[in-house]
């Protein structure tokens, strides 16, 4: 259902539903991360986006850098709650962590933003402006925007506004991803983007959920095309695709 999403041919951003894709500024990275569940794709993501942010502040004759830490990942159980864990304890240790590039050493820091839905997006984008933003993860926030992540005991819930209080389609759910990362890339320095991989399984699956899959799989293409890195993360070993 879902088609292949990566291409090895380096395409420039291109208007995609009438918005530019991509666009950053001038040194501006994309890198688009992928991989299996529990590959050891966010942990090099974070290595990435230091090394991008120890290398801007460097450049900027500055000793401390900052990496905003998009995160999507909703506590929705005992097995997101012990991830979430993990991920936090890594930015921790990043604190300590000193960067050499170069003849200078680079501190970072890590800055949380918690991005749940397309409002929290708009936010993000003017919070992120000319930093280096790590988004973690692009699947994560496609099951949010389609279909909501409870916030917290009143049943609030993280929710775009819906047509007519219909889902999003695939397409429609695919436009906001895309309009996010590039709502993003007009405004940070540098943009690491992560998604699951999730298109090789050969289950049968609800419409809800095969619309979300098609989602992720055409956000997903789009991003790769546009990036200027895509790698897959193995097993905790990074293949370099594009």
């Amino acid at each position: 259902r879902s088609v292949p999403y990566i291409s090895r041919r380096h395409r420039r951003p291109r208007i995609y539903n009438n918005v530019y894709i991509f666009i950053g500024k001038e040194g501006y990275m994309f890198l688009f991360i992928t991989g299996g569940t529990a590959s050891g794709k966010s942990e090099y993501a974070e290595e990435q986006a230091e090394k991008l942010a120890a290398a801007e502040a460097a450049s900027r004759g500055d000793d401390r850098a900052a990496v905003i830490y998009a995160a999507t990942m909703s506590d929705t159980g005992h097995d997101s709650l012990e991830r979430i864990k993990r991920h936090k304890l890594r930015r921790e240790r990043a604190k300590a962590k000193i960067h050499r590039n170069g003849v200078k050493n680079v501190n970072i820091k890590y800055e949380t933003f918690e991005c749940f839905s397309l409002a929290d997006a708009g936010r993000l984008a003017e919070y992120a402006e000319g930093r280096v933003v790590l988004f973690d993860c692009l699947s994560g926030f496609a099951a949010n925007i389609m279909f909501g992540q409870p916030d917290d005991a009143s049943g609030d819930r993280h929710e775009p506004p819906r047509p007519h209080g219909r889902p999003l389609t695939a397409k429609q759910a695919a436009a906001a991803l895309e309009q996010t990362a590039a709502a993003l890339s007009r405004r940070c320095s540098s943009l690491i983007l992560v998604s699951d991989l999730i298109f090789s399984d050969g289950c049968s699956y609800s419409k809800e959920t095969l619309d979300y899959i098609d989602a992720l799989a055409l956000a997903s293409r789009t991003a790769a095309a546009a990036a200027d890195s895509v790698t897959e993360v193995v097993c905790g070993i990074p293949v370099k695709i594009k």
